[in-house]
């Protein structure tokens, strides 16, 4: 990824999601503007921006800082984050809480505000502000969900009256 993002739509995972789910990304944060972020939203056709969103949960470097962007400023945190280098970026979401990890720096977490069955989507992105400088690289990805069982027809697999007679 390379120049500003803003107002660009992000690469998106194809299919929604639900909690409970853990979103991994390799990322190379070679620069101080390197700002890769991951955003989960329930709806299919998301706008980056670096503004807090109501329709979105943005876990984002924004240059040297690390945050969770909730749907107010409120719900915002950050911590600094300005290492240089191999990151393993790490989004659990939960019924309940949203965790933001990275191996290097202080973990982030906020109350998840969508109910449990609310599905969403999973985008990622980078931004590089910075001219003459490599681009923002994405080297892995991957989200990890529990199984989710063979969806069955309305119909009846096995029936028994449990009428025994003595004829």
């Amino acid at each position: 990824f390379h120049g500003d993002c803003v107002n660009a739509k992000p690469m998106r995972l194809k299919p929604a999601l639900k909690t409970p789910v853990t979103i991994f990304a390799d990322v190379n944060k070679n620069s101080d503007c390197s700002s890769h972020y991951m955003v989960i939203s329930p709806y299919p056709g998301y706008t980056w921006s670096w503004e807090t969103q109501s329709d979105a949960i943005k876990f984002a470097w924004n240059c040297n800082e690390k945050y969770i962007y909730g749907k107010t400023h409120k719900q915002d945190s950050k911590v600094k984050c300005a290492n240089k280098g191999m990151y393993k970026m790490e989004v659990s979401v939960e019924d309940g809480l949203l965790t933001f990890k990275d191996g290097q720096c202080a973990a982030l977490t906020m109350r998840n505000p969508y109910p449990a069955n609310q599905t969403f989507y999973v985008y990622i992105g980078a931004d590089q502000d910075e001219q003459n400088t490599p681009s923002s690289e994405f080297s892995g990805f991957s989200v990890e969900a529990p199984e989710e069982p063979p969806k069955l027809d309305n119909v009846t697999i096995m029936y028994d009256n449990f009428d025994f007679h003595d004829n």
